[in-house]
């Protein structure tokens, strides 16, 4: 059975599928393919008690972590273009247990310390899928965490 089988959001032969963005015709991001347009600057007062400047994964999972640990927080997330426009909607290419950028330069950088940051690797990618796991608005398919 291959990745395509094991989904059945895929469309069928026939079946409409997702938009189509080609990077030639349009440099947004796939994802970004069937986003309905852009929102209107803020406008007059907001309250909040927590406000988060930049809504790329360091501050959206800022503002996921606060509402879980109090959900009664008023939360104003502040992005100058769309989430993820910055670092975070680029391509890493990788998510790997590593914390030293591969074996053989954790052993020529940290060869005393290369075992425990290794374990805590491993602990933070472990951490990191159970994150992904737990939040109700991403659409994980069990296939994309196979290659972990």
């Amino acid at each position: 059975m291959n990745r395509r089988d094991r989904d059945p959001r895929r469309p069928s032969a026939g079946e409409a599928g997702p938009p189509r963005v080609s990077w030639d015709r349009d440099p947004r991001s796939f994802w970004l393919g069937d986003r309905d347009g852009e929102r209107a600057p803020l406008a007059g007062e907001v309250h909040a008690d927590v406000v988060i400047v930049g809504a790329g994964f360091t501050g959206l999972g800022t503002a996921i972590a606060l509402h879980d640990r109090d959900p009664r927080l008023r939360l104003a997330v502040l992005e100058a273009h769309h989430a993820g426009y910055g670092a975070s909607g680029r391509n890493g290419g990788f998510v790997e247990a590593t914390l030293t950028h591969g074996l053989a330069n954790g052993l020529a950088h940290f060869p005393d310390e290369n075992d425990e940051l290794l374990r805590l690797g491993r602990q933070n990618l472990a951490g990191l899928i159970d994150f992904v796991r737990t939040v109700p608005s991403v659409d994980l398919v069990d296939y994309q965490l196979d290659f972990l």
